[in-house]
């Protein structure tokens, strides 16, 4: 059975992502950390065959390349949302 996209051609990427967020009052040197350990286990032989095996797409974002994505990704969906009416503009 095709995906319900494909019934109708239209050509949908979605990802599905998740986060760590740190608590707003957390040190510059424990966000270093956190980012340098997410950074390691990002790399490590195990999570890259755990991506592969499960043919997901690799995006990993950190720190502040992170929260501009975040914010990119959020205002499209919003423009998404508004335009089909489910959402007040604004």
């Amino acid at each position: 059975m095709r995906p319900p996209s494909a019934n109708r051609a239209l050509d949908v990427e979605l990802l599905n992502w998740r986060a760590v967020f740190d608590p707003p009052d957390m040190s510059d040197g424990d966000k270093a950390r956190m980012i340098d350990v997410l950074t390691r286990l990002n790399a490590s032989e195990a999570w890259q065959t755990e991506l592969a095996s499960r043919s997901w797409t690799p995006l990993f974002l950190a720190g502040d390349e992170f929260a501009v994505y975040l914010n990119e990704d959020t205002a499209r969906i919003r423009t998404v949302l508004e335009g089909l009416g489910l959402v007040a503009a604004g």
